[in-house]
């Protein structure tokens, strides 16, 4: 699938500590959705969860949703492609 009006999204000089991206550049997916994709995932709702963190950064070679929050006694950590919604990875463990 080929998305139209894809802007330039970040500079990149081959270090991921040092890009640069605007938050405010156009994305396929927003917070919100990188948010319920992840939950879908765990088959979780958002009054089920605490301590949410949703930050855009560039991971695994691409701008990602990187999104932590607690359910339980685990921490769970996910990287939504903020692209397409691929989930990049996840994460769970014990809080």
């Amino acid at each position: 699938m080929a998305f139209k009006n894809i802007k330039k999204i970040f500079s990149y000089d081959g270090d991921d500590e040092n890009k640069s991206f605007d938050e405010d550049e156009y994305y396929t997916i927003s917070k919100d959705n990188a948010l319920k994709i992840a939950l879908d995932d765990v088959k979780l709702t958002q009054s089920d969860i605490r301590d949410i963190d949703i930050e855009l950064d560039y991971k695994y070679g691409q701008t990602v949703y990187e999104i932590t929050f607690d359910y339980q006694q685990y921490e769970y950590e996910y990287y939504i492609d903020a692209r397409n919604g691929d989930i990049v990875k996840s994460f769970k463990e014990i809080d």
